[in-house]
């Protein structure tokens, strides 16, 4: 199933993300191999802000924490990128970033990228590592490390690096924007003014603290590391504040969006589309379960497409938009737990939630007070059997 995003068709909506899974020919291969329709490209600058080394905490199918990682010179940047396009037929983002206050250098970068074979500059709007982590810290930015998500907290330069970089390329221009800016719709919308092609985002915190080794007086538990500092984190425990931004940003702009942050299946998949995606992206779950992952993602969603008779992927875009809205207007329904008394075990752990006094065992089962219950159902998935169910009070 085509899908166009900045212009350009891809196959199916699945990109790899810019990150340690990107950072080499033999891996986007691999991404191609695996089903992928795009990749883009390890992060590149014209000059490194300082050289690093991939440091992660990691709980495989929970969070990943990155608070260091390599970036590619320019000429690694341009050769991967060459290499990339001489290789596999994948669409490829120029993943890049570069002072904020130089323009100049974006625009040169860009248009080395665009010789090399881009097929989309995407300017890096995001990455939290090199500036952000010294914001957060109190240490402010130093002019050299005002890059990435350091940009990305500024709607004004964010548009006028795009205004310029659509003047000095002929390639579409995408940019992946920080969700720690105070608004992301906003950035997104000066991107879009400035003449962006698209919006890639990230869509979890961005950045987070690791745990500390409390035995060790606070050392850090990154892998051989002297010091802790903030790290990048993904995975999973990111997925909802991601749709958040996607619906956000898909509110505010007109262009398309590819929504990268805790996509793990192809569930996670359907549901970004539904909030707004064109393109889908992830890296953190090929890091844990390789690229073998992406054919089952991609099959997953066109399946489920055919299975409830979506002919395309933009039936299929921005569903959950029209049921969203504020606090106030939610509406809710009267309703109670009910009890399968032929399923209860009589465990006792739907007595446990400390807001509830609606429950209790009866002769080994449970049972629930539909004068006390608030329809909360949080007994319900706590239930390790489905012996309870919300229903509604007609």
């Amino acid at each position: 199933m085509v899908i166009e995003y900045a212009g350009i068709k891809f196959k199916n909506s699945f990109v790899v993300a810019s990150g340690p899974a990107s950072a080499t020919v033999d891996q986007i291969k691999q991404a191609e191999d695996c089903g992928a329709a795009g990749v883009s490209a390890k992060l590149t600058f014209s000059k490194l802000p300082f050289k690093g080394k991939l440091r992660t905490y990691s709980v495989p199918g929970e969070v990943m924490i990155m608070p260091i990682d390599k970036r590619l010179e320019e000429d690694e940047g341009l050769e991967l990128v060459r290499k990339a396009r001489e290789q596999t037929s994948l669409v490829i983002f120029a993943n890049m970033s570069d002072p904020g206050t130089d323009i100049d250098k974006w625009c040169d970068l860009a248009k080395k990228f665009e010789q090399a074979g881009a097929h989309i500059i995407e300017t890096n709007f995001c990455c939290p590592n090199i500036g952000l982590a010294g914001y957060q810290l109190g240490k402010g930015v130093k002019p050299e490390f005002m890059v990435g998500g350091s940009i990305g907290q500024i709607p004004e330069l964010s548009g006028e690096i795009t205004r310029e970089l659509k003047k000095a390329v002929n390639i579409p221009v995408v940019n992946k924007i920080t969700p720690t800016s105070l608004s992301m719709g906003e950035v997104a919308l000066a991107c879009q003014k400035g003449g962006s092609d698209g919006i890639a985002l990230f869509g979890g915190t961005s950045l987070a603290a690791p745990p500390v080794d409390i035995y060790n007086g606070g050392r850090p538990v990154y892998p051989l590391t002297e010091n802790n500092s903030f790290g990048f984190i993904s995975g999973p425990w990111v997925r909802l504040s991601t749709n958040k931004s996607v619906a956000q940003v898909a509110q505010s702009v007109d262009i398309p969006i590819c929504g990268s942050g805790g996509i793990s299946n192809w569930r996670d998949n359907v549901e970004m589309i539904m909030w707004g995606a064109t393109l889908t992206s992830a890296c953190t779950i090929l890091m844990w379960e390789g690229f073998e992952v992406i054919k089952d993602i991609v099959e997953g969603t066109e399946k489920f497409m055919q299975e409830q008779g979506y002919s395309s992927y933009d039936e299929m875009r921005g569903l959950a938009l029209q049921h969203l809205t504020t606090p106030d207007k939610i509406g809710w329904l009267e309703g109670t737990a009910v009890v399968d008394e032929d399923k209860c075990i009589g465990c006792g752990k739907c007595l446990k939630p400390a807001h509830c006094d609606a429950i209790e065992l009866k002769d080994g089962t449970a049972y629930v007070n539909p004068n006390k219950c608030v329809a909360c159902s949080v007994c319900a998935v706590l239930c390790p059997v489905q012996a309870i169910e919300i229903k509604e009070l007609k």
